[in-house]
């Protein structure tokens, strides 16, 4: 079984909980029954080992991690594991600035659309996210699961992250991870000030069509 290694992140003033559980809510898929692509059901792992990355390392793990995430052009769909009520919403992924940034946007043109651009820069990469709830949080990639292609967000900053004092929420960690070229598993840890605000929620996107997405 992979481990979760607390103590190689130490993020100041995170809750244990939220670090124990970041990647265990479908962040591994289980091996396809009949050999055929994209029919991996995603299944609970209950830890997984996640090393801060050297100055040499985060040069080839950011050049791995932006090239997978530059191969997701096109539009998807987002389900939510575990909450049955919760209905697929629609996610494009458009490569911008000449191939030097991905955007990435949850329900396009409605009120709660939300964006994350990922860019490299020489100390990395990095997450700028525009969050519904008015906080902008950014991530920097800070490791990876050993053996596999399963990335790292924590948080590095970012604009109105206290706008609302103790009770301002942003998104503080996020892991990535991509089991087949057509599909995503994300895990979002969101904050309310320094209290978790409740459990990881794991997002599986599938995707729909390959792509620049259409306007």
């Amino acid at each position: 079984m992979l481990h979760f290694n607390l103590q190689s992140i130490a993020l100041r003033g995170f809750a244990v909980a939220c670090l124990s559980t970041l990647v265990a809510a479908g962040s591994l898929f289980a091996a396809p029954q009949d050999g055929k692509k994209d029919q991996r059901a995603p299944r609970v792992v209950t830890s997984v080992d996640v090393e801060k990355a050297s100055a040499e390392e985060l040069i080839e793990l950011t050049g791995r991690a932006f090239k997978r995430l530059q191969q997701l052009e096109g539009t998807w769909v987002a389900s939510y594991p575990g909450f049955e009520k919760a209905a697929p919403v629609e996610v494009t992924y458009r490569n911008i600035g000449r191939g030097s940034a991905v955007v990435e946007t949850f329900r396009p043109g409605l009120q709660n659309e939300t964006q994350t651009i990922y860019v490299r820069t020489r100390n990395g990469l990095r997450a700028n996210h525009v969050c519904a709830y008015g906080t902008q949080p950014v991530m920097q990639l800070f490791g990876s699961a050993k053996g596999g292609d399963l990335f790292v967000f924590q948080e590095a900053g970012g604009t109105n992250l206290d706008v609302l004092g103790d009770e301002t929420r942003r998104m503080r960690l996020e892991s990535l991870e991509f089991p087949s070229e057509d599909r995503v598993v994300a895990v979002w840890s969101t904050f309310e000030g320094e209290k978790a605000l409740g459990p990881p929620t794991p997002v599986v996107l599938t995707r729909k069509s390959s792509g620049a997405p259409t306007e």
